[in-house]
């Protein structure tokens, strides 16, 4: 499939450039309550959907301890805003991006 590819996007709301490799905040959905953990993950690439014109981006997912079945024992010994990278890659709209964010790694946060 022909895809019109972008390296980078302009943040509507907070004005601000979006790369390739930049992490981002995700909108939660609406039905989950105000103040809810937020999504994080790590933008591969943007794109044109050739039929509806929306940009999309694919994405691979950080989650916090929380949202997996690890069990209560081990998630005791994750750092409070502790993140766990994960392989599992999404294809989603541009404006589900609320922000951009930045997450190190353990060498880079020591």
């Amino acid at each position: 499939v022909y895809r019109k590819c972008y390296s980078s996007i302009r943040h509507v709301r907070e004005k601000e450039i979006i790369r390739s490799n930049d992490c981002v905040i995700l909108r939660p959905e609406s039905k989950v309550r105000h103040g809810a953990t937020p999504y994080l993950a790590k933008v591969r690439c943007f794109w044109e959907e050739p039929i509806s014109g929306e940009i999309l981006m694919s994405l691979m997912w950080y989650y916090h301890p929380e949202h997996t079945e690890l069990s209560a024992r081990v998630k005791e010994h994750f750092l409070p805003n502790e993140l766990l990278a994960s392989k599992y890659s999404d294809c989603i709209n541009v404006a589900c991006i609320e922000d951009k964010c930045y997450v190190l790694n353990s060498n880079e946060y020591n």
